[in-house]
């Protein structure tokens, strides 16, 4: 038991003095709301446009803006950057998926969220957005209502970046 503390401790140290340049990188999947299949389980939800005819079916509709895809995006990135014991894993090249997990506040639970913003005609966007449990059957109904909090934040945050100065 104690070789295997004392190999533990080593190891640790090991990796936290270890130079970053040669650290091992690692990348984080992207989220495919065109295959995504969520489990038949209670603790996830999905929100995309009305007309997404993707594998999933969708739990609610998103809303679609009068702002840019790129203005979208920022704003999604501006709403999980202020939420506590929120990361932001990955945004891809074009900054219009997002990769994101929320531990919560009591059992440190995971969940990951990923949103995907999508360009529409006339200067309009919408999204995709899913939120699930890493862990667990059932949620209590945390992602539904953590997506619901944060598109009526990101309709704020559009609002007030969109409005005249």
């Amino acid at each position: 038991m104690v070789c295997l503390v004392a190999l533990t401790v080593n190891a640790c140290a090991s990796s936290a003095t270890e130079d970053p340049d040669t650290a091992v990188s690692v990348t984080v999947p992207m989220t495919d709301f065109a295959t995504l299949q969520p489990p038949d389980k209670p603790n996830n939800w999905l929100v995309a446009p009305a007309d997404f005819s993707g594998i999933a079916a969708v739990d609610e509709a998103a809303p679609v803006f009068d702002v840019s895809a790129s203005v979208l995006a920022e704003a999604w990135r501006i709403i999980i950057e202020a939420e506590p014991r929120t990361t932001i894993l990955a945004i891809s090249d074009d900054d219009l998926r997002i990769e994101a997990e929320q531990k919560s506040a009591v059992f440190g639970f995971v969940d990951r969220i990923s949103i995907q913003v999508i360009p529409l005609d006339d200067g309009r966007s919408t999204f995709m957005a899913y939120s699930t449990s890493l862990v667990g059957y059932w949620d209590m109904g945390a992602n539904r209502s953590r997506l619901q909090d944060w598109i009526t934040a990101l309709q704020k945050t559009v609002k007030a970046a969109s409005a005249p100065r």
